[in-house]
């Protein structure tokens, strides 16, 4: 998800038209944005965990996902939707990473500027009486 966070959410919230740009829209843009990613990221994990298991049963046989005894098909029919998505997953991935991940753009542009003064002068305090 890092692709989200440090990609994605400060690409695409460049884009926005400058009287779109403020430090809450970034804020709820990113926690949007890693919200959905971390949706679909989840379902990736368990079609592929499922590709695995598909091509393993098999004898390594070459992954099909779409004919009529396809990798999601056959999921669907074994588990149902919780082949895919269950609370369990949704919670512990979904809504624990998102907050943390999403809010990191907005946390580099809002938060951390608002001490950079004081600590690079501490460092420079530290850097000349050091050398």
């Amino acid at each position: 998800m890092c692709s989200s966070a440090f990609v994605v959410t400060p690409f695409a919230f460049g884009k926005l038209p400058d009287s779109a740009r403020t430090s809450t829209n970034l804020f709820w843009f990113g926690l949007f944005g890693n919200w959905t990613a971390n949706l679909a990221a989840v379902q990736c994990q368990s079609l592929w965990g499922r590709s695995l298991d598909f091509m393993a049963s098999g004898n390594g046989q070459p992954i099909k996902y779409f004919t009529k005894n396809g990798v999601i098909r056959e999921s669907l029919r074994k588990e149902g939707m919780s082949a895919f998505f269950t609370p369990t997953k949704y919670f512990s991935r979904v809504l624990m990473n998102c907050p943390a991940q999403g809010t990191i753009p907005w946390f580099y542009n809002s938060v951390l500027p608002i001490c950079e003064p004081s600590v690079k002068g501490m460092a420079n305090t530290f850097y000349q009486k050091l050398f």
